[in-house]
């Protein structure tokens, strides 16, 4: 079938003019003198379509559906933005809040020490109502300090986990008593911040603490300053502060899951130490409940088990705060732990 040289429609041998464009197409327009197989374009040849851009024109459509994704916003590079002062992050694969959460919980037991250190400031923090109230607190500062380092310890440890690193525990501590006014300084705010957030109805408390989370890992991971900490965590936690706040949400109901495990651990224990709990039909006033109280024995045992609840928790958070610092830290500021200082 010939052609129309002018607009490429096809035309009968018998037509003298174009239907479509009205370019005459009889005599040395209509047909070479080749042999009508040899003068027919061939399929790959043949003109464009009405309303068809030419081939040279058409955008390349990727091939397969993972080539489609890839010219998506997969493609886009980096990512910029508010949340990281416009420089570029790395836009690595995200774990969601629950399994972060959940995969951190397992794995604060392959750190024992710092897990013991917090447990034992725990368990001093809530035996010092034994004390008389400047020794109190003292021993309220010196616990708080001493959680602080653990979780120190357990930022560095994760983190040279996550990098493929061995870092020996008395170097972690060393490290982490090298930034120690500025992790102290970071602690009193943070501590203040959510203290505050709290008394406010709580949910200011939790917004706060989840937005300042990611100061800690900042000071001991990357060295920064208390104030600079602050600042890149409230940054960092821009685009994820649901996350965080999670975490903290998450640690409150394995709180409450660990000491209903050991209420019944902790009836033997006071029943082994000869410590009678008041039956509730002699408990008439709150003075009555709180008798319990001025048993020292008490004191302690309920501070043994309460620790143990408050240890594992605190201890994940940790873990879980260290690997969203990792995921959100900004593409081309290595840690510490990476080999950049």
């Amino acid at each position: 079938m010939p052609y129309c040289t002018n607009c490429g429609e096809e035309v009968t041998d018998e037509q003298r003019y174009c239907s479509y464009c009205g370019e005459p197409v009889g005599g040395g327009n209509r047909r070479d003198n080749r042999p009508r197989e040899q003068a027919t374009p061939d399929r790959d040849q043949s003109p464009p379509e009405r309303g068809q851009p030419a081939a040279d024109d058409r955008q390349p459509e990727p091939a397969s559906g993972a080539g489609r994704q890839q010219s998506g916003h997969q493609q886009a590079g980096p990512r910029t933005g508010p949340a990281t002062g416009g420089r570029a992050r790395d836009v690595g694969p995200r774990t969601g809040t629950v399994e972060l959460y959940v995969g951190s919980l397992r794995r604060i037991f392959s750190h024992p020490l710092p897990l013991l250190a917090i447990f034992v400031a725990w368990f001093v923090f809530s035996a010092q109502i034994l004390l008389a109230p400047t020794a109190a607190l003292l021993v309220s500062l010196l616990s708080g300090v001493l959680g602080l380092v653990a979780a120190g310890v357990l930022y560095l440890r994760t983190d040279a986990e996550l990098t493929g690193e061995e870092v020996p525990i008395s170097a972690a501590y060393a490290e982490v008593f090298g930034a120690g006014l500025s992790l102290l300084v970071v602690w009193l705010v943070y501590v203040i911040a959510l203290s505050v957030g709290l008394a406010l109805f709580i949910l200011p408390g939790l917004y706060l603490g989840g937005r300042l989370l990611l100061a800690f890992p900042a000071c001991v991971l990357d060295g920064e300053g208390a104030i600079e900490s602050l600042k890149t965590s409230w940054q960092l936690t821009s685009p994820v502060s649901l996350k965080p706040i999670g975490f903290l949400l998450l640690a409150f109901v394995t709180l409450i899951g660990l000491t209903l495990v050991l209420v019944i651990p902790q009836a033997v224990t006071l029943g082994i130490f000869g410590v009678e709990l008041p039956a509730v039909e002699t408990v008439e006033t709150i003075e009555d409940a709180l008798d319990i109280f001025d048993n020292p024995r008490y004191i302690l045992i309920n501070s043994f088990y309460q620790a143990i609840a408050l240890a594992i928790p605190v201890g994940a958070v940790q873990i879980a705060a260290t690997r969203l610092y990792r995921e959100q830290r900004p593409a081309g500021e290595p840690s510490r732990r990476d080999g950049s200082s």
